[in-house]
């Protein structure tokens, strides 16, 4: 885990939807010629199978997939695309309608989310995958169990984010049977409250090839964690508790620098080519 929130992954479905911040939706086709001015124009324009491709900017709105199983990504990353919300008494983004893992939301800042369950992505009853996503400035404080990510009876794949400076980071919610959530290759710190909370579960999530470190509480209910670095120590093959060495984490940079212990400790297995 020595890139993490940092790697553009390559899903593309076709045909592409185009959206930029000097686009317009009144005038706007889609093309990259004519782009919309709205992610959530590009989502209700486009149909399942399509990519909505998000040139760099920022963007205010609060985007629902509505059921739709697309790609929804950045064209350079989450560090020039950011997403914030138009209205804080809502989810940023709600992938709340039956979504299986052909949904994808890929490389995006999301921040700034407000007192709500689910602040910066809420996700119930779907299977997105998630990946090279910043979540942060989350300001979910009225109690733990108001995660910045919140999940319920949902079976999503968070892979490769960077979950800092909210007041708590994951909530898992009710799962289904026998299986829970996965978080992968992904950094969980300086979150005020909380990082993970598990809550009612019959599946557990699985958190692996991960970092939670510097959060108030780091770790609180039923989960399985292996392979990780977990500050304070937590029962699992492959954990590890140490200081990370993050290159600047007073400045926001969580990458690892080159003598972090976390380097070479996780599994290949189930994890992506690419951390």
């Amino acid at each position: 885990n020595n890139n993490t929130a940092a790697t553009q992954f390559n899903w593309t479905y076709e045909p592409v939807w185009y959206v930029s911040t000097t686009g317009s939706d009144a005038t706007g086709d889609g093309s990259s010629s004519s782009p919309f001015a709205t992610i959530q124009n590009g989502i209700d324009e486009s149909s399942s199978g399509d990519t909505v491709l998000v040139a760099a900017g920022t963007y205010t709105e609060n985007i629902n997939y509505n059921g739709k199983n697309i790609v929804l990504k950045s064209a350079d990353g989450p560090l020039t695309t950011i997403l914030v919300p138009a209205n804080n008494s809502i989810s940023v983004v709600r992938i709340i309608n039956n979504e299986t893992a052909d949904a994808f939301l890929s490389g995006f800042t999301i921040k700034d989310g407000g007192n709500v369950r689910g602040s910066a992505i809420k996700i119930s009853g779907s299977s997105p995958i998630i990946e090279n996503c910043i979540v942060k400035d989350c300001d979910n404080t009225t109690d733990g169990s108001f995660g910045a990510i919140s999940t319920f009876h949902a079976l999503p794949e968070i892979r490769n984010c960077l979950v800092y400076n909210n007041y708590a980071g994951f909530y898992f919610d009710s799962q289904d049977p026998a299986t829970g959530p996965k978080i992968i290759n992904c950094t969980v710190v300086n979150n005020q409250h909380i990082g993970l909370l598990g809550g009612s579960s019959n599946g557990i999530p699985e958190i692996y090839n991960s970092i939670v470190y510097g959060n108030g509480i780091n770790i609180q209910g039923t989960l399985i964690i292996t392979y990780s670095l977990v500050e304070g120590g937590f029962s699992g093959t492959g954990n590890i508790d140490s200081d990370p060495l993050f290159v600047d984490a007073a400045s926001g940079n969580y990458r690892l620098s080159d003598y972090s212990p976390a380097i070479g400790a996780g599994t290949a297995t189930g994890a992506p080519s690419t951390d």
